[in-house]
């Protein structure tokens, strides 16, 4: 962005024109990691890793980049991983039995480059673009995609944006790890000068990737987001309804690569050599990406006026029992909104009836049945005296707080309670958070499981987050509901 910044300054009046392989479940797995993952400092260049004969990789959980599924590994990042491990091996230890393994060690994207630099892992292999501050920090790798550009993106229904300054005053939702925001305090820099409004940059949870605040921005939860060009492509054709503004590029001639530390030039040599000597659909392809990303659930616009009418007329049982049994209320909304589209009509083919979808042997076992159950104030009741059960019986860690409780108790909801719990014991085992369901207990429920309820929590988490955005808006729905009562 820096390039055209100060050529704007001049002609800001003027249009600006920007510069216009993975694994699936049905390719060969990469074998999930049975060894605990070496979380102690460790900080160590080549020499150390080869006889260690285990080099630790920094990822971040993310669809179709970096996924466990059912025992395994996939996506393209664990591909690319994969193919470093082979090169090291054939390169550095073609006669030892024992070759290298690659240990991949998921953390939230904003605690990567801390990990690294802790020398917590070897290398950082999560999509990082390269930006001035990040190499502050830690020394990057040659470009394993390039050029990226950063896209802005909105509903297909929003005109096209052909000036930078037209972004003034927008609200965009990004990350705070991220190099998008990092763009946008850049942009709002150049606004500054021209006594521009600036953009105003609302910072979501580090858990939501690329993918699902498109999703956002597609279900009209978000107006405006940021994404880098190569998944963009990817992701506004499976989406649907979404519009890239190319003539704005908040970054342009991008790339994304590698992070090492600072200490380890050996280690960076190797790893320059391998992406020298390997294809460019070998480090990544679209067909791959798009294949990975096919089972993607889709989101529903929930802040559209028809469900958030129904969200205002049932908002005070919500509430009202949220509060009895101890629950977030926004939270049982989300729920409910996943179990029935807030429909108290609803029977599935299993049998589960009401709002919140229970079997009635679950209403049974908390004392809610027949029609009762299928009653809206019943069924919500039932849903919360079951996750009070749950969240009491099983969850019940004061070091636990109350957001990762709750998604604790949803993964309990759909999975069972006995086998989340066993889960959240191995976790403790390979040095993972037994308290934290995002990049922790989430892994290991997604290894022996599988996405089944990772898509369910993560689902609701994203409809959650959207409520939680959009208390205002709801509580004028609702107080607009409830003067026009007679």
């Amino acid at each position: 962005m820096m390039r055209w910044i100060w050529a704007l300054l001049v002609l800001c009046s003027l249009p600006l024109l920007a510069a216009d392989p993975g694994s699936s479940p049905g390719d060969a797995p990469s074998r999930a990691a049975d060894v605990k993952p070496k979380l102690l400092p460790q900080p160590g260049d080549l020499e150390h890793i080869l006889q260690q004969k285990e080099l630790r990789a920094l990822v971040v959980y993310e669809r179709g980049f970096f996924f466990f599924d059912k025992g395994a590994q996939y996506g393209i990042l664990v591909n690319q991983l994969q193919g470093f491990e082979r090169w090291l091996n054939q390169t550095y230890l073609p006669k030892e039995k024992l070759k290298l393994k690659i240990i991949y060690i998921p953390v939230r994207q904003d605690k990567l480059l801390d990990y690294l630099t802790e020398g917590r892992g070897d290398l950082v292999a999560a999509n990082l673009t390269v930006t001035p501050t990040r190499r502050e920090q830690v020394t990057f790798s040659q470009p394993l995609i390039s050029p990226i550009e950063e896209w802005v993106v909105s509903q297909r229904e929003l005109t096209g944006f052909n000036r930078i300054t037209q972004l003034s005053g927008r609200r965009i939702w990004v990350r705070a790890s991220s190099s998008y925001y990092e763009s946008l305090h850049q942009l709002n820099w150049l606004f500054r000068e021209l006594g521009l409004p600036p953009v105003y940059i609302e910072t979501v949870p580090e858990y939501l990737q690329d993918g699902d605040l498109l999703e956002m921005v597609a279900a009209g939860i978000i107006p405006l987001t940021v994404t880098d060009s190569f998944k963009g492509r990817i992701w506004l054709d499976m989406i649907g309804g979404l519009k890239a503004h190319k003539l704005i590029p908040l970054r342009d001639k991008g790339r994304s690569a590698w992070a090492l530390r600072n200490n380890s030039p050996e280690l960076l040599k190797a790893v320059n050599a391998y992406i020298s000597e390997s294809s460019k659909r070998t480090l990544y392809s679209d067909m791959t990406l798009r294949r990975l990303l096919a089972q993607s659930d889709k989101m529903s616009n929930i802040l559209a006026p028809d469900p958030l009418g129904r969200l205002s007329t049932i908002r005070k049982v919500l509430e009202t029992q949220a509060e009895k049994y101890d629950l977030d209320w926004l939270m049982l909304a989300a729920l409910a909104y996943k179990e029935s589209g807030l429909n108290p009509n609803v029977r599935s083919n299993r049998g589960a009836v009401g709002i919140m979808q229970l079997l009635p042997s679950t209403g049974g076992e908390v004392g809610i049945r027949g029609a009762r159950l299928t009653s809206l104030e019943g069924s919500v009741e039932a849903a919360c005296r079951y996750m009070r059960l749950i969240l009491d019986t099983y969850f019940n860690d004061p070091g636990m707080d109350r957001v990762n409780r709750h998604l604790f108790a949803l993964a309990a909801y759909n999975a069972g309670p006995n086998r989340v719990q066993a889960l959240q014991a191995k976790a403790r085992e390979r040095g993972l958070d037994p308290n934290v369901w995002f990049g922790n207990v989430e892994q290991l429920v997604a290894n022996e499981v599988g996405q089944g309820p990772i898509n369910y929590v993560g689902t609701i988490y994203k409809y959650y987050v959207a409520y939680r955005f959009s208390l205002p808006q709801l509580e004028g729905k609702t107080e607009a509901m409830e003067a026009a009562q007679p």
